[in-house]
C-alpha cells in the first residue's frame, strides 16, 4: 500500500482529517506522521493543530469551518464560511486597484474589478456566504463612490453620488448579491 501511495502522491500541501473522538484524532496524527516520514515529508508543526469542530472553528482553504447559528432558526449547525483572513485579502486587492491617482480608464478598472469578484465569488460559492458578501459589497461601494468621486472631483462625503443603484447599475460594477441570488436560483432549478 505505502509503494502505491508513494507512487500516486508525492507531496501533500493541505489536508484535513475528521474522526470520531480525540483519542482517534491522536492516532490517526501519528499515523499519517509516520507515512509522511517515509515519503520523505514533515508535518509543519505550528500549522497543525486538532480541535473539537463542534465547538471550535478552523480555517481551511480560506474557509472557516466550525459551529454557527442557523440565520432562521437560531440553532448550532456546522458550517462553512469565507474565512476573515480571505476577506480582508480581497478588500486589499480591491483596493490596489482602486488606488488614488490610478489613471487606468474606468472601463479597464470594472472589468478587472468584476473578474475579481466573479472569481472570488466563484470559489467562495460553498456555505454560509451572505455575510462575508455583504461585507464585501459595501466595502466595493465604498472604495468606488470614494475613486470616483476623486477622479471627477466631486466631494466624496455622503451617498448622494455614486449610490448603491448608480454603482451596481449604471456604473457597472458586479453586485455578489445578486450573482449569489442567480446562483441559488440556478440550483434549486436544476
Amino acid at each position: 500500500m505505502s509503494e502505491q501511495l508513494e507512487q500516486i502522491v508525492s507531496y501533500a500541501d493541505d489536508f484535513v482529517i475528521v474522526c470520531a473522538s480525540r483519542r482517534q484524532a491522536e492516532d490517526s496524527l501519528a499515523l499519517v506522521s509516520r507515512w509522511l516520514e517515509k515519503l520523505g515529508l514533515t508535518i509543519h508543526p505550528t500549522k497543525t493543530r486538532l480541535c473539537h469542530a463542534r465547538k471550535e472553528p478552523f480555517d481551511f482553504l480560506g474557509y472557516t469551518f466550525g459551529p454557527n447559528r442557523h440565520w432562521q432558526t437560531g440553532k448550532r449547525i456546522l458550517s462553512a464560511q469565507p474565512s476573515k483572513k480571505a476577506r480582508k485579502r480581497l478588500k486589499e486587492k480591491i483596493n490596489t486597484l482602486l488606488v488614488r491617482g490610478n489613471p487606468t480608464p474606468w472601463p479597464e478598472l470594472r472589468l478587472r474589478l468584476n473578474r475579481l469578484l466573479v472569481g472570488w465569488s466563484e470559489y467562495f460559492s460553498f456555505g454560509y456566504t451572505a455575510e462575508a458578501y455583504s461585507a464585501i459589497r459595501w466595502h466595493v461601494i465604498e472604495r468606488v463612490r470614494r475613486f470616483l468621486c476623486r477622479r471627477h472631483k466631486l466631494r466624496v462625503s455622503g451617498t448622494n453620488r455614486f449610490g448603491y443603484a448608480e454603482v451596481y447599475g449604471k456604473v457597472g460594477v458586479v453586485d455578489l448579491q445578486q450573482v449569489r441570488l442567480r446562483r441559488r436560483t440556478a440550483h434549486a432549478l436544476s
